[in-house]
This record gives C-alpha cells, sequence and structure tokens, in this order.
C-alpha cells in the first residue's frame, strides 16, 4: 500500500488544458495582419539574431527578453534575414506561452485543488482576451508567465520555508522586468498583496532574514544580464511621463472591466463578454476565503486591476495581469460550489451544465476573434491592428518589382513620419529607402529616381507620368502610392 499523500496526481487534467490551449493558439498564426508593434519587434529579434546584441530601450521598445527567445526559432528555420521570416515564426513564442500561462494554475493546485486548478486552466484556455493577445507577436504573454512563476515560486517558498524556491522567484522577476517595464506594477500588486495577508506577511518576515536578501540580488543581477544598466531605472523615467498624460492611448477609467463585461465596438456588430469568469471570480473569492492562497490572488488581482484603470494609458493586452488572477479566482469558484452541491446530484448536474455552457461560449468568441473576425473592428480585441489594405499594398508592390528590370533589387522610396507596419511588407526588397521628411537631400534623390514611391498623402508628388492609388495601413493612417505608368502597365498587363 502506498504512505497517505504519496499518491501522484493524474496528468490528464494538465494534458487536456494544454491540448485545449494549443488548438486555440497554433493553428493558423499568420491569419492576422502584422501590428505595428508586432513588426517592430519583427525588426528587433532579427537584430538580435545578426549582431547577438540584445538592446533595450524603454522610451520606445520593451526589453529583449521576447527577441532573445524568438532567435532559436528562426535559427531553427534558417532565417538569416527578415527577408526570410514569416508571422508565425515571431507569433510562436507568445503561443506556446499563452499555453503555458493556462497550466500556471496547477502551480497553486496544493492550495486551491487540482479542480479547481483544472477548471481554472480551462477558463485560460479559452478566454477570448488571452488566446487573441496568445496569437499576437507582443511580450505580454511572456510578461503573464513569468509573474505567475513569480507568485507560485514565492508560495513554494513560504510553504517549505526554502531559500531555493525564493530565489528562483528572484530570478523570474528578474526576467519579468527585462520583458516588459509593467512588471513593476505586477510585482507591486504582489508586495501589496503580501502586506495585506497576515500569513503571507508571517512568513515573509520568519524568512526574510536569510532568504529575501539573495531573492532580491537575484532579481537584480537577471535583470541587469539581459536588459542591461537601464533595466531596473530606465522603465520609471522613460513611462511616468506617458503613464500620467496616456498619450495616444488614454482611456477612462473602467475602460478594461467594459473591454470584458460588455463590450459592441459597433452598432451592428454582436456584444462579447466574459462576464462569466468575473461572476464566477468574486464567487471563488468569497467562498474561498478561508484560503490564505485565494485571500492573496484576490488582493492581487483587485490591486493590479485599480493600477491599472487608474492610469491613463492603457491597451488591451494589459488587461491580462488581473484577468489571469481573475480566472484562477474563477476556477476556486467552480470547485467550491461543485464541493457545497455534493448532497443535491440535481443541482451539481445543473451546476456543471452551466459552467460547460459557460466554456463553449468563452470558446465560441475565442474562435471569433481570432478566426473569423481578426483584423475586424466588430472585434473588440482588435486595437490600431493594421488593416488588410497593407497586405494588398506589400503584395502590389512585390508584383511591380517582378515586371521592373531590376526585380527585387527595385528602389522603391517611403517618405512617411511612421510607416510601420510596411517596412514587413516590404522585406524582400532589398532597395527600399524610408524618410520620415521629404526635404531631405537623399529624399529628393530618391524620389526623383525611384519608380515606385510610397508616402504620405500630398508630402510628396513626384514628377511624371504616374498612376497615383490610396492605402491604409492601420486606423486613421493612409499611404499614397505614385508608380511610374509605364511600369504599372507592364505589372498589371
Amino acid at each position: 500500500m502506498r504512505k497517505r499523500g504519496s499518491e501522484r496526481r493524474s496528468p490528464v487534467p494538465v494534458l487536456a488544458v494544454l491540448a485545449l490551449a494549443l488548438a486555440f493558439r497554433l493553428p493558423r498564426l499568420e491569419l492576422r495582419p502584422m501590428h505595428t508593434d508586432e513588426a517592430i519587434e519583427a525588426a528587433r529579434a532579427i537584430r538580435v539574431l545578426e549582431t547577438h546584441r540584445p538592446a533595450y530601450d524603454p522610451a520606445a521598445f520593451h526589453g529583449p527578453v521576447l527577441s532573445l527567445l524568438t532567435v532559436p526559432v528562426l535559427g531553427l528555420a534558417g532565417v538569416r534575414s527578415l527577408a526570410d521570416g514569416e508571422a508565425w515564426m515571431f507569433r510562436l513564442v507568445p503561443a506556446v506561452a499563452g499555453a503555458l500561462v493556462a497550466l500556471t494554475p496547477f502551480l497553486f493546485a496544493g492550495g486551491i485543488g487540482t479542480g479547481a486548478a483544472g477548471v481554472a486552466g480551462a477558463w485560460l484556455a479559452v478566454s477570448p482576451a488571452f488566446v487573441y493577445w496568445s496569437r499576437d507577436a507582443i511580450p505580454e504573454m511572456l510578461l503573464v508567465l513569468l509573474v505567475a512563476a513569480v507568485l507560485a515560486f514565492g508560495r513554494l517558498a513560504a510553504g517549505r520555508g526554502a531559500c531555493a524556491w525564493t530565489w528562483w522567484a528572484g530570478l523570474a522577476a528578474g526576467v519579468a522586468i527585462a520583458t516588459k517595464e509593467t512588471a513593476w506594477l505586477m510585482l507591486g500588486a504582489a508586495v501589496a498583496s503580501v502586506a495585506l495577508v497576515p500569513e503571507a506577511r508571517r512568513e515573509v518576515s520568519r524568512d526574510a532574514g536569510r532568504c529575501i536578501g539573495p531573492a532580491v540580488a537575484t532579481l537584480a543581477a537577471s535583470a541587469l544580464l539581459l536588459g542591461g544598466p537601464g533595466a531596473l531605472t530606465a522603465p520609471f523615467r522613460a513611462w511616468t511621463a506617458l503613464g500620467l498624460s496616456g498619450g495616444d492611448h488614454a482611456h477612462p477609467a473602467g475602460w478594461y472591466l467594459g473591454l470584458l463585461i460588455w463590450s459592441r465596438p459597433m452598432a451592428n456588430g454582436p456584444v462579447w463578454s466574459e462576464a462569466a469568469i468575473l461572476a464566477l471570480a468574486i464567487l471563488g473569492a468569497w467562498r474561498g476565503r478561508a484560503r490564505p492562497i485565494v485571500r492573496f490572488l484576490s488582493i492581487y488581482s483587485v490591486v493590479l486591476a485599480f493600477f491599472y484603470e487608474a492610469i491613463p494609458y492603457k491597451t488591451p493586452w494589459c488587461l491580462l495581469g488581473f484577468w489571469w488572477g481573475a480566472a484562477v479566482l474563477a476556477g476556486v469558484g467552480v470547485a467550491e460550489t461543485w464541493s457545497a452541491l455534493r448532497r443535491r446530484p440535481g443541482r451539481r448536474a445543473a451546476w456543471a451544465a452551466l459552467v460547460a455552457v459557460a466554456v463553449v461560449h468563452l470558446g465560441w468568441q475565442a474562435w471569433r476573434a481570432s478566426f473569423v473576425w481578426p483584423s475586424d473592428r466588430r472585434n473588440p480585441y482588435v486595437y490600431a491592428q493594421s488593416v488588410d489594405d497593407v497586405v494588398r499594398l506589400g503584395a502590389l508592390v512585390e508584383r511591380l518589382a517582378a515586371a521592373h528590370a531590376d526585380g527585387r533589387a527595385m528602389l522603391v522610396a517611403v517618405v512617411a513620419p511612421d510607416p510601420w507596419p510596411l517596412p514587413w511588407y516590404l522585406r524582400r526588397l532589398t532597395r527600399v529607402g524610408f524618410w520620415a521628411v521629404a526635404e531631405d537631400a537623399s529624399a529628393w534623390r530618391a524620389i526623383r529616381l525611384a519608380p515606385v514611391v510610397i508616402a504620405t498623402p500630398d508630402l510628396v508628388r513626384p514628377a511624371g507620368d504616374r498612376v497615383i492609388q490610396h492605402y491604409g495601413t492601420r486606423p486613421g493612417v493612409v499611404l499614397e502610392l505614385s508608380v511610374n505608368r509605364d511600369l504599372w502597365e507592364r505589372a498589371l498587363r
């Protein structure tokens, strides 16, 4: 006979959640046009591949961790330059990270139960927000994964009194900081939760003298190694003004919850809602309030949501940090209610059916968001998304190059203050010049010589007999295509 407590947990729930998460994240990763942020991240990853030097500039970019993890994918795919890249290669790491995020509730199974962890994993696997942003080459999914690891390692350290787990938490925290600046908000919410949960506060106080110092040193060392000297301080200088003003991304308080609970971006479009997760999270926080881990996650989620809602600067992917906590609590809500109904089989069956309907409803929305309307304005998660026009523009320039004597070495002049994501769609042409203004002497030379000119409308009008067309790149941004008429006629003959 096995001793009590020696039974091994079945891997079936973990494998089922993983399979469900991957089914929503891996297929057709190339489907959506490359977002501006993705195109920039792709160029950064190629720069790391070519120079072997990650660069961290918090004023314009995020940390280098996503680029560093993408480089092996590019190497295995035989990519040597941006021209060789395909969208799925840059989206693969976030997609896998998103699937792993769905498994993170199992790290807390000792505190919330395997059943609650499995249900929480299912919520994360099918949540439209988590599915959509797992299929995007931005660092948010890695950040959520790393901070979940920080919380899990910290809990293991507190439960076992082992400093080694605290060091692992410090390592994960350092990598998170080198991934994206908002890691500081998430770690700050975790610290606030420790301060407000008496059990957590006592455990930290007990081990502070021998564990916290090495953990902080590990955090600093890993952040500095990956992000360079500015990783620990530059985010505060670079993002304070932007966070307080909001810039082009200023939204009112309550914007995130409105997006999640009841969203209808267009009057003739459908209503989108993940309110089931929020309702069950509130239920889980209440029913599981006797457990320190539940109180910790409840406070963490509320504090982090408050941070994000209070800051004017808002982008939809930032909500994933506190929505992860809500999903874990929603798993607790389902499991606790199931347990409370153990003597009422009829109500248990009804409860199971209700939860199944909620999972299916979320999965249906996730499928529509990611596979049916991935760049449609009726989708609430479409934000500053590149439009299909830019894909057509890139394909047309390739066709023009095929009809030109120089082929892909045909000269193309682009004059626009912000041309992204156009560089991605022109990546296979070898003589493309980019200028922010037309007054530059080299720009004027290129404009005179280039058979193809792409510019902000009315900024440049090359001389000669030319065909003029207009293409959108992203909402509110239109570029003007100017082509020598003889080349146009040869290409479209």
